[in-house]
């Protein structure tokens, strides 16, 4: 039932986005094409272009390229806010509860849906400003990899036989990361139902509250294992940055993972136990 969940949301959420991630894009070559012939303009019609219409639609498609693109990242923190609220929080919510799924369920495909929109907007994002390097300059590109490839054999000179487990645990931090955020986005949502009629100004009461205790208990977390730690350890770890980068990155994710444990549990609870649809 998870799976036709998260299907029914997704098909919802795509059909409201895949506007702007097509739109994206395409200003992205209109504004790359406008700037490379800006750059080559020779001939009388070119230099017309260049003189008085170039500069115009050069302007223009630079100023839709970034409303576009912080458009595209406001809108979809704005809908990913907005389905859990609607949802679950306001009258909808008493259609959602009459399904024959579980509470856990109808949180959970909230999470990946989210999780999957950001990850699409966050690629189309990152697409749609290469488009416009290239028009920008090819030797960009050139420098990019040039950069790139210098970095990568410094990480695989210094990292050695954790390069291959660093980018899987990075790429697991990032989702996990991602999921961590939405479900405290969801937690707070849920803890501001609990202060009726102030609902809104109780979740954002209740966010700014979660981050101030997960900096808190993090900042603690972090003295203790300090000053607990082995000294044989130390020793060990002691001039391998592979080994060092690895555990920390596995204490990240343990971490961030208890994070989405704990939020997971707060919104069950309330949506179980203490929620009042209006």
């Amino acid at each position: 039932m998870l799976s036709k969940l998260v299907k029914y949301d997704i098909k919802s959420l795509i059909r409201v986005f895949i506007p702007v991630w097509i739109v994206a894009p395409v200003i992205a070559v209109m504004l790359s094409a406008t700037i490379h012939l800006l750059s080559v303009a020779d001939g009388p019609l070119m230099n017309v272009f260049s003189e008085y219409i170039g500069p115009i639609l050069l302007g223009i498609l630079a100023v839709l390229f970034v409303a576009v693109i912080v458009g595209m990242m406001i809108m979809t923190l704005i809908l990913v806010i907005r389905r859990f609220w609607n949802g679950l929080l306001k009258e909808e919510g008493y259609l959602a509860f009459t399904l024959p799924v579980e509470v856990w369920q109808l949180i959970v495909s909230k999470v990946i849906v989210a999780a999957i929109v950001n990850l699409i907007s966050g690629l189309i994002a990152a697409l749609s400003c290469l488009i416009l390097f290239l028009g920008i300059s090819k030797e960009i590109f050139y420098s990019m990899g040039y950069t790139f490839s210098v970095i990568w054999r410094s990480m695989t000179g210094e990292l050695g036989a954790y390069t291959g487990v660093l980018i899987v645990l990075g790429i697991l931090f990032l989702i996990v990361t991602s999921i961590c955020g939405i479900y405290m986005l969801y937690a707070s949502m849920s803890l501001g139902q609990l202060m009726e009629g102030h609902r809104v100004a109780g979740s954002f009461l209740a966010y700014i509250g979660l981050n101030m205790a997960v900096s808190t208990i993090t900042n603690i977390g972090t003295m203790i294992v300090t000053n607990i730690l082995p000294d044989n350890l130390v020793n060990i770890t002691a001039g391998n940055a592979g080994l060092i980068i690895t555990l920390y990155m596995l204490i990240m994710l343990v971490i961030n993972g208890i994070q989405v444990a704990v939020y997971h549990v707060i919104t069950e609870y309330v949506l179980t136990n203490k929620l009042n649809l209006e």
